[in-house]
């Protein structure tokens, strides 16, 4: 199937939630909803009116490819993946199907898809369309000051299902957004895709064509021993106690390298607090 997308936004439209862009009555109903709908694992059901089917997320590399393990009671069971590729017109998406027909009623109706369903399963130019404008969003992190930390320039988004009807509007959503606070975990190769460095007191923005859409603080949790936490600063005082070596100081045979005790004469070894102030 080519579609005029590039694979990442493309790679939404065969989404569970992301197929409501363009397929015709479908309508995925999750009975144990999750932050993220392509986690492997996820599992979630489709009513086709006669007979309902059940699909399960099998694997999943964002922006690549996504399968699902498919049950339709006496009907078929098996396998559906969907590999996208960049290609000259945008994307190439290949939509792979290994099923196995439970019933000989069924039989007839798996002969057609193998005939001609890639036909049928290519999102139209509308849905392509309705795609492309919102299918990205630009999120920055600043301190408390306002100056910036960290940015996200294009977090992916998905069509995903509205809290409740606003007419024309459209809902998308983006993976879950993780805060962190180093270049470790910011990197880690499977979140680095949506994660950000923040911090407490701070701010994460959210930039549309470059314009500013909103701001939320970043607060501490909302459960503790003590109740929510909002913003509290500390200042940390370690003392560190340091051995120093003892250039020109004695050294007891005895105990090998060990310097002797003789303060801080002579040049020799000492032991002492060092002070710093961590915020």
């Amino acid at each position: 199937i080519e579609i005029a997308l590039p694979p990442g936004q493309a790679f939404t439209l065969f989404t569970p939630c992301g197929e409501r862009a363009w397929a015709h009555g479908w309508d995925p109903q999750f009975p144990s909803p999750g932050a993220d709908e392509t986690e492997p694992g996820t599992v979630f059901q489709i009513d086709h009116g006669e007979h309902a089917s059940i699909w399960a997320v099998s694997h999943c590399d964002p922006g690549k490819t996504i399968g699902y393990v498919v049950t339709t009671p006496d009907q078929c069971c098996g396998l559906i993946s969907v590999t996208c590729r960049p290609s000259g017109a945008g994307t190439t998406a290949t939509v792979s199907y290994d099923l196995t027909s439970l019933s000989s009623k069924a039989d007839a109706e798996l002969e057609r898809l193998s005939n001609g369903r890639s036909a049928q399963v290519a999102p139209d130019e509308g849905a392509a369309a309705d795609s492309a404008g919102d299918s990205t969003i630009a999120v920055e992190s600043v301190t408390a000051l306002g100056v910036p930390i960290d940015a996200l320039p294009k977090l992916a988004l998905a069509p995903s299902p509205c809290v409740r009807s606003y007419g024309a509007v459209h809902c998308w959503a983006s993976p879950p957004l993780r805060l962190v606070t180093d270049d470790v975990d910011r990197d880690h190769p499977l979140v680095v895709g949506r994660s950000i460095k923040a911090e407490i007191g701070g701010g994460i923005v959210f930039r549309s064509n470059g314009r500013k859409a909103q701001m939320i603080r970043v607060l501490g949790p909302r459960g503790s021993p003590v109740g929510p936490i909002g913003r509290l600063r500390a200042t940390l005082r370690p003392f560190v106690v340091r051995a120093e070596g003892c250039p020109g100081g004695r050294r007891d045979g005895r105990r090998g390298r060990r310097c002797r005790s003789n303060g801080a004469r002579g040049g020799g070894g000492h032991l002492g607090p060092v002070r710093t102030d961590v915020r």
